[in-house]
């Protein structure tokens, strides 16, 4: 007769498991150290998979949510013991946001312009919910100094709050919020970018509906919300050329670059040093097909310099070489087309900060370039770099972030550990310290995360009836010498058919 029965077991502490008769073979299901770091600034948030959230780094108006304003040199658990999904730290704008489960959104930090969402203008040093007992799915907060923010209900309901000087609320008017409000024209979007315009408090935001159309609205002084002209707009216009994206990205920096479902790249908006790879450094006002006939995956930046990842890994740069951040040992002030980055390597994440670049390679090194003058690059020196630099140290990683405006690195190894290199004045390495580095250090307390399952380490092993198999949580994956072994974790299970 066939094997029906699916036994299940599950351990959290070490133990044995005895094979029974007629079983040949098990599946392992670990639930390994997972991590999600966000930088925005000078405050990097940790957050663990059980939601709780730790922070370091500068603390202006309370932004890190420790109930005091004082800057933190080492991880810090952000009070009142939130279970957050998702956490957002919004740099310039000065202020946090964290989403629960059940989509309450909190907020801390800076409040001048209603950013906070609470229906006051003072600012908060610990969480407190954003008014109206609204359940967001996904929250899209601004890094402009003013702070305009914006939340997705079920429904696919658009709601924004905070400063509106260029009716970036998209409410049909330029009045500030302090609590959310519906933006006009009922659209349902399932996704919000944002960008602004260079030092400016104005912002630009584009809206996808599920359908891929894009609308946008706000500041437009580049022609940045691509509906042919220069006009701000206070509610959702359609963008010119009746494109399908699959996603849009911002240089946080008055342009906008689009996505089709094949790749396809356009851009729009300002373009002084040729960064919208349109093959000129004249502004564009609708979407211009980004020259070269390459298919992204994805699109981001570093200063005015932009990066395109390919499908196969492969990396291209235009825009500013300040810094060498092109990437190819270039003279050249700009590439107003892409270029390929130089090295060869195969990058499946790419992560730009204020000056400088990182790359996680398919080998799970990372490689760095740009500028150095904090060690940012993590090659133990503060020489900047024009071609891709291997981050000292045998690290493997597995989550890259780099400080946007901050000047510093950061990375989470394989094995759930995080290590920062770069500017510390406020202790933002977290390392218990405000010395520079200028290669990787472990932040103090980077085994504090929690666990999730990782479906890459879902393994099927042959086993022997009668045999007597230890359960090891807190040693690398192995299996062998009668001993199931792991990545330090909190539970494994094993199922099998009797």
């Amino acid at each position: 007769m066939p094997k029906s029965n699916l036994i299940i077991k599950t351990y959290t502490t070490n133990d044995s498991w005895t094979c029974p008769a007629g079983v040949n073979s098990i599946t392992i299901i670990p639930k390994i150290k997972k991590t999600t770091l966000v930088n925005e600034l000078y405050n990097p948030f940790l957050l663990s998979s059980s939601g709780y959230t730790y922070t370091w780094g500068s603390n202006t108006n309370g932004k890190l949510g420790t109930n005091d304003i004082l800057a933190k040199s080492s991880p810090t658990l952000v009070v009142g013991n939130y279970k957050f999904q998702q956490v957002f730290a919004t740099g310039n704008a000065g202020c946090s946001f964290g989403l629960t489960s059940d989509g309450t959104t909190y907020s801390w930090g800076d409040n001048t312009n209603g950013q906070l969402g609470d229906n006051t203008a003072d600012a908060k040093s610990s969480p407190v919910p954003v008014v109206g007992g609204y359940k967001f799915q996904q929250l899209f907060p601004s890094i402009h100094s003013k702070g305009s923010h914006f939340g997705i209900l079920a429904d696919s309901s658009l709601y924004s709050w905070g400063y509106n000087a260029a009716g970036q609320l998209g409410t049909a008017d330029v009045t500030s919020r302090s609590s959310p409000t519906p933006v006009v024209g009922s659209y349902k979007f399932k996704k919000i970018m944002i960008t602004y315009e260079g030092t400016s408090t104005s912002s630009s935001i584009v809206g996808l509906l599920s359908d891929g159309t894009a609308y946008a609205w706000g500041s437009n002084t580049y022609g940045q919300l691509g509906t042919g002209d220069r006009v701000a707009r206070s509610s959702p216009t359609l963008v010119l050329g009746g494109y399908k994206f699959e996603q849009v990205t911002s240089t946080s920096n008055s342009n906008f670059f689009g996505l089709t479902s094949d790749g396809t790249a356009y851009a729009w908006g300002y373009n002084f040093v040729g960064q919208l790879g349109i093959g000129s450094v004249f502004d564009s006002s609708s979407p211009t097909l980004v020259l070269g006939g390459l298919k992204f995956k994805q699109i981001n930046l570093a200063s005015n310099t932009i990066f395109g990842l390919l499908n196969n890994g492969t990396l291209y740069a235009w825009g500013s070489s300040t810094f060498g951040l092109l990437g190819n040992n270039t003279s050249a002030p700009s590439m107003s087309s892409p270029i390929p980055v130089l090295g060869g390597y195969k990058f499946k994440q790419i992560y730009g900060g204020a000056g400088h670049v990182m790359g996680l390679a398919t080998n799970e090194n990372i490689y760095t370039w740009g500028d150095n003058t904090y060690g940012q690059l993590g090659d133990g020196t503060a020489i900047s770099k024009s071609s891709p630099t291997l981050v000292i140290g045998a690290y493997t990683f597995k989550q890259i972030v780099a400080g946007i405006y901050g000047y510093n690195s950061y990375g989470i190894t394989t094995e759930g550990k995080v290590y920062s290199w770069g500017y510390n004045t406020d202790g933002e390495l977290g390392d218990n310290s405000i010395v520079v580095k200028s290669s990787p250090v472990l932040v103090v307390g980077g085994n504090i995360i929690d666990f999730s399952t990782d479906d890459s380490r879902i393994n099927t092993y042959s086993v022997v009836p009668g045999t007597t198999y230890q359960i090891v949580l807190t040693v690398l994956p192995t299996f062998g010498n009668n001993t199931i072994s792991t990545l330090s974790l909190d539970s494994l299970t094993i199922q099998y058919y009797i």
